[in-house]
């Protein structure tokens, strides 16, 4: 079961339109879940709401990551003379970037492994 649906991003943390939501979903959900390590399953309250604004920020990043090509490792482009370079991000930087929205948003719950 998703830890949010559309009436809950749109009217909490809006920035994509619902398709692009619906297909970055999945990825938020299944990060928060591996980041946690599967503690976030069943809880309620107060961790709930985090988990929830966690999975909604996090479709935000993963979406912000696509638009600006971030660890995908493109350096350069050139063509017939003339060229272009772009500053993106490693692989490894961009799945750091993902850890840390997580962590702001359950930073204090426990469900990270720490307190």
């Amino acid at each position: 079961m998703p830890y949010i649906d559309w009436e809950y991003y749109s009217s909490h943390f809006p920035k994509v339109e619902k398709q692009e939501f619906e297909r970055l979903l999945p990825e938020a959900e299944m990060k928060v879940e591996v980041l946690t390590h599967l503690r976030c399953q069943g809880v309620c309250g107060y961790k709930l709401d985090r988990v929830k604004a966690a999975v909604a920020n996090l479709v935000n990043a993963l979406y912000d990551q696509e638009q600006t090509g971030a660890g995908r490792g493109v350096t350069s482009v050139s063509n017939a003379g003339y060229s272009e370079s772009y500053a993106n991000v490693t692989v490894e930087q961009a799945d750091a970037s993902l850890r840390s929205v997580c962590f702001q948003w359950l930073s204090g719950t426990g469900l990270m492994g720490c307190f």
